[in-house]
C-alpha cells in the first residue's frame, strides 16, 4: 500500500513530487532548539538574565504567547526559551550573568598577571630547597 497519497503536501505543495518534499521532512534531532514551539508541560526559562531565574512550566499556547505556571504569568513566547538539562538538573536558569552577579566580575584579571608575580614549577621548587640545604650545610 502506497500512503504518498495520504501525504500532506499531496496536491497542496508546488514542491511536492513522489516523496515529502523539503518543507515537511521529519527531523531526526531529538534535542529542542531554543526557538521550537511551546507545548504544554515544557520547563521554561526567561532568555533575558535581567529577569528571575526561576523555572516555569507550561500551561496553556497561544500564537504568541504562553501562560505559566498555572496561568499565574503570561508572557511573549520570544522571551522564552527551554530550559537546558543542566539547568532542570541545578533548578534555575545557568547563564554567564548568573555567575557574574553571584561570584563578581573578574574577567579584568584574566590574562593580566604581573611581571614581579613568580611562579616556580614543582621541579624548580626542589632544586631550589636543594640548594639552599646544600648552601646551610656549607656555612
Amino acid at each position: 500500500m502506497n500512503n504518498i497519497s495520504k501525504h500532506p503536501c499531496a496536491n497542496k505543495c508546488s514542491e511536492f513530487k513522489a516523496e515529502q518534499c523539503k518543507h515537511c521532512l521529519i527531523s531526526t534531532d531529538f534535542e529542542l532548539s531554543t526557538d521550537a514551539d511551546y507545548v504544554v508541560g515544557d520547563t521554561v526559562v526567561f532568555k533575558d538574565s535581567d529577569m528571575h531565574d526561576s523555572l516555569m512550566a507550561v500551561s496553556q499556547v497561544n500564537e504568541h504567547s504562553v501562560f505559566l505556571d498555572g496561568g499565574e504569568k503570561f508572557v511573549l513566547k520570544h522571551l522564552l526559551r527551554h530550559a537546558s538539562i543542566t539547568e532542570l538538573k541545578a533548578k534555575r536558569r545557568l547563564s554567564k550573568e548568573n555567575r557574574t552577579t553571584c561570584m563578581g566580575d573578574d574577567s579584568y584579571l584574566e590574562n593580566n598577571i604581573s611581571p614581579l608575580c613568580k611562579s616556580y614549577s614543582n621541579d624548580e621548587q626542589i632544586h631550589l630547597s636543594k640548594a639552599l640545604d646544600a648552601q646551610k650545610e656549607v656555612s
